[in-house]
Order: structure tokens, then C-alpha cells, then sequence
């Protein structure tokens, strides 16, 4: 007996053919065999009556440099502070370590320029060829602690031997400081304006703090806007393999002067770039990137807060009736990756249109971010534009959510312990503690998330397409800031929407939890328990249970380094800045 077709199959059939229509204007740009990049979406299909987080991975994939004999001759400047603060703890002796690392690993085919600054800036060794090294490596044992800290007039000297030199090819300054200006301009953004301006001209700032109180912000901003790496040294041993990395970059780079931007449409009431310093004009919010290296990925997290009922009030507006029962798509606006192939080379974009489907049917939103069919056009690339091309990466909806889920978990994390550590940084330990288990409950919710029940099972059309679309749903909710008790609290006050953080839709929750900070709700929750694989219900479910596993394991070992970190001020600042750098490369895909 054949069925009769329903009106929900007629308009799951027209939901699906427009999202299909949809992905194929998306991914139909003209590409190349430069660079390649993949969207991915944390949720595809969305209900209009509530403000929503949509999660889209963007993942860049660099092209092999091209083989060469010898690295290519560079030009350094050298920038090294000698403040006063530069006498404490070794920094001024690792920052000459340093210097002599790198005059040894340069030949006579490069240029050096050694600056050093304390109150003003002195050009130590103007722009040569590195033929003396015995003669270099004395000027740097010359250098003694002076005064106060002006970084910015040492980068503008260093930055104008380079540029006055003239010189052919890769162009680096590297900054050698515990960050902490206080002479000059001293903000991270004016500062890190200076080395962005200069990024037009081929130059790129790499920047290494010293010490335990250097401050990585100013450091890690000078970096970023300017193209090149920021490192962190605890010891000296560290310093020599800093040289080695920029050296291989001067090799292997493979885009120069690389952004990222994205131009936000009305109902985007947020966007939020994680990790990277942005700037925002007018619509276009914008991203300075480090540059690409040989056959590297490298992942941007895009989070963008969304009014969806934008698209019904548009609808209405044209004049289109019955607006609550139609599939309607939601343009977000579009990203731009803008980079050149060489430091002189012209620039080049990609331009990658966003949207979602906006449904108010359950059963049609399933449909959407449940589908497990993979592109028709996978891999296939048109040669009509150098730039590169645009994809899906090959992936089903379920892939892509299960994909975006894992980053944003990744991401979340490192920032709960980043957090945690800076409270036990400042002697909080509960504070610490208090973090850490905010975001075992926000885990708590993610694995309940998957785990859907044998009798609703029963009502859906597929497993791995249910459970998908039961995580996307949750991970688009929009969380609330966390409050962090002070330290030595007695006790603690949190809201209904804290709450709602890490407890399910399902939990009964007073308008006012006030409970003592060590009472049995304050405290770590359950561990989340692996699932057998007998009992998992799709792989969806079975993978993002092992990643909760694994993060659950990290969050109890940064916890475990607390009770050690408490009578050791240096074990605490080690701890902050290792976490910060980790975070930092989590939040471009980066190891």
C-alpha cells in the first residue's frame, strides 16, 4: 500500500530543495589550487522566535611552498629592551642569549640591525651585512639596564632601519621585551597600530616575552596586527628554537599580508571573531592574521548572534502571507579573506556568502541539520580565479555540526581554564575551582544534549540526524556571563539564567539559587561517564562523548596543579601565561 503523500512531506521535500539551492549558490565560487577553504556551520536550520548563536568554521588550507635549494637572504632588525625592568630575573641576560642565537644563525647574505631601548631608542648596529659575528655578539654584551620602557619608539626605529635599507625580500623585526610600556604610547592597540601600518610594506613584527610578568596582551597584539608569531619563553633553552621557527617562516611562507573580515547583515546583532583582536567599521568587522606557512590549516571561529525573526518581518513586508509556516533563507552577510601571494605580490579575496534556513516546523529544522547526505560537488574546483575556493569540505550537515561543536568545545574550554588559572593567579582558589565546575555542568549539558531517550527515538526519522540536530539546538543557545565569586566568599548568589548555563531545559530551577560556595550544588559535578560502544546510538554521539572525556581529563589536571601553585607565585604566573598561549593557538586551530 502506497501512502499517501502529506503536506509536512511536500514541504520537507521544498525546505531541503532550498537549502540545496542554498549550498550550491554558496559553494559555486571561482576557484583555483591556491588556497582552499571550508565553511562549516553549527547549526543549519533555526526557529524565528529566538535570538540565536551560530557557530561557522572557517578552515584555511595553504598550498606546498615551492621547493627551494637555500632559505632566501632576510633582513632583521633586531629590537631589544633594556629597561630597568629588563635587570629582574634574567630577562636582559636571556634577551642577549637571544641576540647571539640569532647572529649564529644568520650568514653574510642577511642583514642585521640591532636596536635597543629603554627611555628612547638607540640603533646599536645600523643595517649591515652579518659577516663579523664575533664583533655583533660583543656589541650585545655591551648592553646594560636602563630606565623606563618605551616600546613604541624602539619598533618605529627598528621598523625605519628595515625600511630604509631597501632590501629585496623578507623583511622582520623582532621584539625582544617583558611588554610592560610605560613611556610613548603605551596601549596594546596604538601600539600594535604602529606595526599594522607597516604590514602594507612586506614587514612583519614577531615579538618573544621575557619573564614572568611580561605583558603578553601588548605582546600578543603586536604580534597578530603585524603578520608574524608571538612566542613565550620561561627559560633560556627556549630562545634558540624561536630563531629557528622564523627563519623556517622566512622559507615557507605562503601568504603575506592575510585578513580576514565579515560584513554583517541587519539581523546579525553580534559578531565575534574568538581569539583575534578585531576592529569594526561601520557593518565590516575585521581580523588581522598571521601568515600562512607551507601546507598549513588554520581554523577562524566566527560566532555570530542572530535575530531570526528577521526573516518573517521581511517576509511580511513584501507582502507574502502565512509567513509562520514557510521555509525562508537568512542571508548573515558574507566573509572576505583577503592575502597576497608574495610580500610584494597584489592583493587577492575569496568572498564567502552566509546563511541559515528559518523554520519554525520541528520536524523540517530535524530534517535540515540532521541531513547525512554529502555533497554532489565534492572536491571540484573550477581554475577560473587565482585566489582559490570555497567549499563544504566534503561533509553532511551531521559532519559539520559534529566538527563546529568539537572546535567551540576546544575553545570554551581553554577559556574556562585561562579564567581559572588568572583567579588562582591572584590567590582565589575557589574562584578557580568555581570556574572549572561552571563549565563541567556546561559539559553535563553538551552529553546530555546527546543522549535522547528510546521513546523519542521512536518519532524520528534518523539517529545520527536526530542527535545532530539535538546538539546544534543546544549549542546555539546563548550563554550567560560568568560571575565569579570573590576571593574568601562565603557564599554565593546566582541568577535563574546563570543556572541555565550548565543545567538542561528540563532541571527545576529556582528565580534564586543562594547556596554556600562548598554546599553540594557549588561542587564538581558527576563525571561524565564514556559511552559503550554497544550502546551509542550514532557516531555523532560516540565522538563528541570522547572529546568530552578528553577535555574532562585536561580540566582535572590544571586542577590538579592548583594545591602545588599555591605557595609558588612563579608556578601561578608559568601556569597563566602556558595557558594563554594555549588558548591562543586553539583558537586558530593550531597545536
Amino acid at each position: 500500500m502506497i501512502k499517501k503523500p502529506t503536506i509536512l512531506t511536500h514541504s520537507l521535500l521544498i525546505a531541503l530543495l532550498l537549502f540545496q539551492n542554498v549550498v550550491e549558490k554558496e559553494s559555486n565560487i571561482p576557484s583555483s589550487n591556491y588556497l582552499k577553504v571550508s565553511v562549516d556551520y553549527g547549526i543549519y536550520a533555526v526557529p524565528s522566535n529566538s535570538e540565536i548563536v551560530i557557530n561557522i568554521l572557517l578552515t584555511i588550507n595553504a598550498p606546498k611552498a615551492a621547493e627551494q635549494k637555500e632559505r632566501p637572504p632576510i633582513s632583521v632588525a633586531l629590537v631589544i629592551d633594556k629597561s630597568g625592568s629588563m635587570g629582574e630575573e634574567k630577562k636582559l641576560e636571556y634577551a642577549k642569549i637571544a641576540g647571539k642565537a640569532l647572529v649564529g644563525k644568520l650568514d653574510p647574505r642577511d642583514k642585521l640591525t640591532i636596536v635597543t631601548f629603554d627611555n628612547k631608542a638607540t640603533v646599536l648596529v645600523p643595517t649591515s651585512s652579518v659577516s663579523n659575528r664575533q664583533h655583533l655578539e660583543k656589541m650585545i654584551d655591551y648592553i646594560q639596564p636602563g630606565s623606563t620602557t618605551n616600546i613604541q619608539e624602539g619598533l618605529e626605529v627598528g621598523i625605519n632601519q628595515i625600511e630604509n635599507s631597501k632590501f629585496e625580500g623578507t623583511k622582520r623585526v623582532v621584539l625582544l621585551s617583558d611588554g610592560n610600556a610605560n613611556v610613548g604610547i603605551q596601549d596594546p592597540n596604538g601600539i600594535s597600530d604602529i606595526t599594522s601600518s607597516h604590514r602594507e610594506k612586506g614587514i612583519t613584527v614577531s615579538a618573544v616575552g621575557l619573564g614572568l610578568d611580561y605583558n603578553e596582551n601588548l605582546m600578543q597584539a603586536v604580534a597578530q596586527r603585524s603578520g608574524g608569531q608571538y612566542y613565550y619563553c620561561g627559560e633560556a633553552h627556549d630562545l634558540p628554537n624561536v630563531f629557528d621557527t622564523e627563519l623556517s617562516l622566512a622559507k615557507n611562507t605562503v601568504t603575506h599580508k592575510t585578513r580576514a573580515s565579515i560584513i554583517q547583515e541587519t539581523c546579525v546583532n553580534e559578531v565575534k571573531i574568538v581569539g583575534l583582536p578585531q576592529k569594526k567599521k561601520d557593518s565590516q568587522i575585521s581580523v588581522d592574521l598571521s601568515d600562512l606557512i607551507s601546507e598549513e590549516e588554520r581554523q577562524i571561529l566566527f560566532q555570530l548572534t542572530v535575530d531570526p525573526s528577521a526573516a518573517i518581518k521581511a517576509k511580511s513586508k513584501s507582502g507574502s502571507k502565512n509567513t509562520e509556516s514557510e521555509t525562508i533563507r537568512l542571508n548573515l552577510g558574507e566573509i572576505h579573506l583577503q592575502f597576497s601571494q608574495t610580500d610584494t605580490g597584489p592583493s587577492e579575496q575569496i568572498k564567502i556568502p552566509l546563511s541559515v534556513i528559518v523554520d519554525d516546523n520541528e520536524d523540517i529544522r530535524e530534517a535540515i541539520n540532521g541531513d547525512e547526505q554529502l555533497p554532489s560537488y565534492s572536491d571540484s574546483y573550477s581554475d577560473s580565479d587565482p585566489s582559490g575556493s570555497t567549499r563544504f569540505g566534503n561533509r553532511s550537515h551531521v559532519q559539520s555540526i559534529e566538527r563546529v561543536t568539537e572546535f567551540v568545545m576546544t575553545i570554551e574550554a581553554d577559556a574556562a581554564k585561562t579564567l581559572a588559572v588568572e583567579e588562582m593567579e591572584h590567590g582565589n582558589i575557589d574562584g578557580a575551582r568555581y570556574i572549572l565546575n561552571q563549565y563541567r555542568y556546561r559539559q553535563q549539558g553538551i552529553n546530555q544534549a546527546i543522549l535522547i531517550d528510546q521513546d523519542t527515538l521512536k518519532s524520528k526519522r534518523t539517529l545520527s540526524g536526530s542527535v545532530a540536530d539535538s546538539l546544534a539546538s543546544f549549542m546555539a543557545k546563548k550563554n550567560p556571563k560568568v560571575e565569579i565569586p570573590p576571593k574568601s566568599a562565603k557564599s554565593g548568589k546566582q541568577t535563574k539564567n546563570q543556572w541555565k548555563f550548565f543545567r538542561s531545559d528540563s532541571d527545576n530551577i529556582e528565580d534564586e539559587v543562594e547556596d554556600d560556595i562548598n554546599s553540594p550544588q557549588m561542587q564538581k559535578p558527576p563525571k561524565i561517564a564514556p559511552i559503550p560502544s554497544d550502546s551509542q546510538q550514532s557516531p555523532i554521539q560516540g565522538q563528541i562523548n570522547k572529546a568530552l572525556l578528553k577535555q574532562q581529563k585536561r580540566l582535572d589536571e590544571v586542577e590538579g596543579k592548583f594545591d602545588a601553585a599555591k605557595k609558588d607565585q612563579k608556578l601561578r604566573t608559568h601556569l597563566l601565561k602556558q595557558n594563554k598561549m594555549r588558548q591562543k593557538a586553539h583558537a586558530q586551530g593550531m597545536n
